[in-house]
């Protein structure tokens, strides 16, 4: 998910520009980096993919509905799912952060935990 700080500077920056569209894309290495976060826009062939994306004619969408990025007027849902992905992506840095320490220190994380956090993240 993106992350609030990220979100945060496209707000400010949308601010200063209003035809700042923001994107969102994948660093895919293997299986496990899927994330359901992609671009949704109602095309009739492929070739229409760019136009719709340079008119702004699409939505950022995940597996948890729409991914709203322009400053909006917050409703409680958005708040749960604000809330919801800002505990997800904390708890993710700090497992990775835990992860980067152990090896530091010489210690191997088993691969069965790993593969169990995997399929949680």
């Amino acid at each position: 998910m993106p992350r609030q700080t990220n979100i945060g500077l496209f707000r400010q920056l949308h601010g200063q520009n209003p035809g700042l569209r923001p994107l969102v894309g994948l660093d895919f290495h293997k299986r496990s980096d899927y994330a359901s976060v992609f671009i949704e826009a109602q095309c009739d062939s492929p070739a229409e993919v760019l136009a719709a994306i340079r008119g702004g004619n699409y939505s950022l969408q995940t597996s948890d509905g729409p991914l709203n990025v322009y400053p909006e007027r917050q409703t409680l849902r958005t708040l749960a799912t604000n809330a919801n992905r800002a505990v997800y992506t904390w708890i993710y840095d700090f497992a990775v952060t835990q992860h980067r320490w152990l090896a530091r220190q010489g210690f191997t994380v088993p691969k069965s935990f790993k593969t169990a956090l995997k399929r949680i993240f």
